[in-house]
């Protein structure tokens, strides 16, 4: 007896397989990262269903549950649809399911990291989109259980003032217990800990992108910067970019 189910998932890979086929990795709602085989799906009439991003309504199919098994699907949103002629969202996408398709533990559910994925993908055009990405990787290391601790010194246990992050610990350090070592810390900008902080400036955003990158490099890309995915590499540059031109 065959073993299926139903769910709804964002594209993260896609690659040809034979003539006509093609490998689809899809960060599902309810079933995790999850590859399947979409017979037929490299045709020229379906190629726009399965670009990278996409969310898809799906029905997987396999004959056993160990084995690759078979999507069925159609496309049920384009994301990038509306930003084809803007490289830096289009970069944001990239980013995005680029990330998820190289840590994310296939077929483990990951409910929250799916929906926050989600709402990242429908407010592309915020401005501050980089600060609630920095905020899903935070999330991802969380899940993958390298969570960092944020909310109070580590030392002294105040919320208040907390400025830099112990590379050894994950836990933050407050300014005034921090300033001797302040060159061994890595910079915490106040927005990842402080909800009431949604504006966060360009330079807090990439300290941000620092912060998550030097754990994801620690626990899950083996110290291993060319693991790094290209399209976050380019993400980081060019908030660098915008923050020397202003």
């Amino acid at each position: 007896m065959a073993i299926e189910w139903d769910d709804i998932g964002i594209i993260i890979s896609s690659r040809h397989y034979g003539e006509s086929d093609i490998i689809l990795h899809v960060l599902t709602q309810y079933h995790g990262a999850h590859y399947g085989l979409v017979k037929g799906g490299a045709s020229r009439k379906r190629r726009a269903e399965f670009q990278i991003g996409n969310l898809i309504n799906l029905k997987w199919k396999a004959r056993i549950l160990d084995n690759l098994g078979t999507y069925t699907c159609n496309l049920e949103y384009s994301f990038s649809a509306n930003f084809l002629d803007n490289s830096i969202i289009i970069l944001q996408i990239l980013t995005l399911c680029s990330v998820a398709n190289t840590v994310l533990t296939e077929r483990e559910r990951c409910d929250y990291i799916f929906t926050q994925a989600y709402h990242l993908l429908k407010n592309l055009d915020d401005n501050y989109w980089v600060s609630h990405y920095a905020k899903w990787e935070l999330n991802i290391l969380s899940h993958l259980g390298f969570g960092l601790s944020l909310d109070k010194c580590a030392l002294t246990g105040i919320k208040e003032g907390l400025v830099y992050v112990s590379p050894k610990s994950g836990r933050a350090v407050s300014k005034k217990i921090g300033q001797p070592y302040s060159k061994k810390l890595l910079t915490l900008p106040s927005f990842l800990y402080n909800e009431n902080i949604n504006q966060p400036s360009v330079k807090d955003m990439i300290y941000a992108m620092d912060l998550t990158e030097y754990f994801l490099l620690r626990h899950v890309y083996e110290s291993n910067i060319n693991k790094i995915p290209n399209a976050r590499k380019r993400l980081r540059t060019n908030m660098i970019e915008k923050l020397e031109s202003n």
